[in-house]
């Protein structure tokens, strides 16, 4: 079991966010992307930027880069077993991040948010993200296909949203978040599928970075770049591997 490389790849996003976060939230003061109280749901007394989703992002692609570095000088049985995120699975995570960051700064309408999510879920199954809750029932042809792909936009949309509206406390999606991509490691890892634990070390130790700043009284939001983002990840590494039957 390749233990280094993932702890490594876990150090590296926790390292990243940890310096990250603050850097973020000083150029997004500046600019002003900050989220104002309004006296009524926003209950925080200043100003607090809310973009700390483009932290989570970066922390997490820089620890999924320096895994896929050194899968290439770890031995042939440790490379052979880290299976490192698909190319459209993180162009994905890249596109809706950046949407939401666009939403964050100009209120983008429900239906743009929308097509957007709808393109993300679509990039997923093209890359065999898929439910194949029907395929026995329908075949794998036209029907099959069509169905499969309407399930998963439903799972994908739906967790996207999900995470994105449970985004109203201090240190709440995060945690939840972190706490599912660990359960769902501890899937992965029990059916032997260790070289998926990739993408949940980059993502959870950029979470737990992001947390140290998060929790009350937060000094950043993730906001919609950060919510639609985990929202996507942990839709897509559901399907993923052993945790796909379960």
């Amino acid at each position: 079991m390749p233990v280094l490389p993932l702890l490594l790849g876990f150090a590296v996003s926790l390292a990243a966010s940890l310096v990250l976060v603050p850097v973020v939230a000083r150029v997004a003061r500046r600019l002003g992307w900050v989220d104002a109280p309004d006296g009524r749901r926003k209950i925080h007394r200043l100003p607090v930027p809310n973009v700390g989703g483009l932290a989570i992002l970066g922390a997490a692609l820089l620890g999924i880069g320096v895994m896929t570095l050194g899968a290439s000088e770890l031995p042939n049985r440790w490379a052979a077993a880290l299976t490192l995120p698909g190319r459209r699975v993180l162009l994905g995570a890249l596109v809706i991040s950046l949407v939401g960051l666009v939403d964050d700064l100009r209120d983008l309408d429900a239906r743009t948010k929308f097509v957007a999510q709808l393109a993300v879920s679509a990039l997923a199954f093209s890359a065999n993200l898929r439910i194949e809750l029907l395929d026995g029932l329908l075949g794998e042809g036209l029907l099959g296909m069509t169905a499969s792909f309407v399930l998963t936009t439903v799972w994908m949309v739906g967790m996207m949203n999900a995470v994105n509206l449970i985004d109203g406390m201090d240190g709440l999606a995060a945690g939840i978040v972190a706490i599912a991509m660990l359960g769902l490691a501890a899937v992965h890892a029990i059916g032997g599928d260790v070289g998926y634990l990739v993408l949940v070390a980059a993502m959870t130790g950029a979470l737990l970075g992001f947390l140290r700043y998060n929790r009350t009284p937060a000094s950043i939001f993730m906001g919609d770049s950060g919510s639609l983002l985990l929202g996507y990840v942990i839709a897509a590494y559901a399907l993923r591997g052993s945790a796909h039957s379960n």
